[in-house]
């Protein structure tokens, strides 16, 4: 599904990776370490590391806005392949997507578009000189042996949005007519449907809470016990949201295009 997911290509080119499920808890500054083909949350990089007092802690800068995002639409893409990501989205802006597939039944192909876009990120050099300084805790042996191990991440920054517009098209190329008063009816929650009209086939879905679809993050690389550098990755992260049998109900994956990770214990 992901080596062809416009919304993964469209925020590949931004330099971003992808939150399929959008949701509120990811933020820049947390550790992630792999474990086999999954990530697990370690915590707060604060909290898994102990200053000497050189450095202040990196402060994230919130909410900055995101002119070069906001607006950008996807590819068109398939009916089925843009309802199911959606769906998901709708689930997490606290709405409910049942019933929402006949109203698009007789759409050809879907294209998104995320407005009012936002960003918290942490400067890279400010954290750099920050890891410089600080010390792995002596209490967290397991997170030491990660660490030497270059197995540990860091998430420098995250884009968020409260509003997704969603535009379908019949298969000559013409807009849906979507009724938007009775698609809210049926999302329904805490999420709001607008459109320019009561029918269009331009729908925006509007929850109250901004959330978190995309995230940049740096591989951590130590050596005897001390910080070395920095380093990024050339692998497509897309965070999932399928939890299969077996793992932690508290659990999400991140799988890739190019079979890097996956993600579980956000």
């Amino acid at each position: 599904m992901f080596c062809s997911d416009p919304v993964v290509n469209y925020l590949k080119e931004l330099g971003y990776n992808t939150i399929l499920i959008p949701r509120a808890t990811l933020k820049p500054l947390q550790l992630f370490t792999k474990k086999g083909d999954r990530l697990r949350l370690l915590g707060d990089l604060t909290t898994v590391l102990v200053p000497r007092g050189n450095v202040a802690p990196p402060t994230t800068k919130e909410d900055a806005p995101a002119g070069n995002i906001s607006g950008r639409r996807t590819e068109e893409n398939s009916r089925n392949l843009m309802l199911s990501v959606l769906g998901g989205i709708i689930g997490a802006m606290g709405g409910n997507s049942l019933g929402l597939e006949l109203k698009y039944n007789d759409a050809q192909t879907i294209s998104f578009q995320f407005s009012e876009v936002v960003e918290d990120l942490v400067e890279i050099l400010t954290l750099d000189m920050y890891l410089g300084d600080t010390d792995i805790s002596p209490y967290s042996v397991f997170v030491r042996e990660l660490f030497e191990a270059d197995n540990v991440f860091v998430t420098t920054s995250v884009l968020k949005s409260r509003k997704l517009s969603v535009d379908a098209k019949r298969q000559n190329g013409a807009g849906l007519e979507l009724e938007v008063p009775v698609i809210n009816e049926v999302v329904g929650g805490s999420v709001n449907v607008t459109g320019s009209t009561d029918v269009t086939s331009l729908v925006t879905y509007e929850g109250a809470t901004p959330l978190a679809f995309a995230f940049q993050a740096m591989g951590l690389c130590y050596k005897d016990g001390k910080y070395r550098r920095m380093k990024s990755t050339d692998d497509d992260l897309v965070i999932a949201a399928v939890q299969p049998r077996g793992v932690d109900e508290d659990a999400e994956l991140l799988t890739t295009r190019t079979g890097f990770v996956r993600l579980a214990g956000m």
